[in-house]
């Protein structure tokens, strides 16, 4: 598995459940991507990100630590984000072109049948979405830490 993604970040929080609250600032990693623009893998657009994460590497609240996205993961949720939405376009339109083809108005009937496709798609993407988040699918993971907040102590990293 590929990690394309790599970004640092610092604990704010820890949980009982074994997660932690991660505030990744979008930087070095992010505006060097090619899909800056359109990603939305550390939080879109927005410049500061909190991140409930798995916490794997035993991290504590002031370290610094280094997230982590697969390819995998950035595929799968590229194709939640973006083939399902336009597929159900795609689809709406198509059903909209069949089943009103004898109206007076065959365009308006199409684009009527693409609207509500592309917004059963974004539905459709959204639960999608909330079901690998349950599941602790296409999110990014902590892969080490990198300073320890109690210390100046930098680890190596591989």
């Amino acid at each position: 598995m590929r990690t394309i993604c790599n970004d640092q970040g610092q604990i704010a929080e820890t949980f009982a459940d074994g997660t932690a609250l991660v505030v990744v600032s979008r930087g070095e990693a992010c505006s060097q991507c090619a899909a800056r623009g359109a990603c939305g893998a550390f939080g879109g657009r927005h410049q500061r990100v909190e991140l409930r994460l798995p916490n794997r590497v035993g991290a504590r609240p002031g370290d610094t630590v280094r997230v982590t996205m697969s390819e995998a993961a950035l595929i799968g949720i590229s194709a939640v984000f973006y083939l399902v939405p336009a597929s159900a376009l795609l689809v709406g339109a198509l059903l909209g072109h069949l089943l009103w083809t004898g109206t007076t108005h065959p365009d308006l009937t199409v684009a009527a049948g693409a609207g509500i496709g592309l917004l059963v798609g974004f539905l459709v993407a959204q639960r999608l979405s909330r079901l690998a988040e349950k599941k602790k699918r296409l999110i990014p993971t902590l892969e080490s830490v990198v300073t320890f907040a109690d210390s100046n102590i930098t680890k190596p990293t591989p």
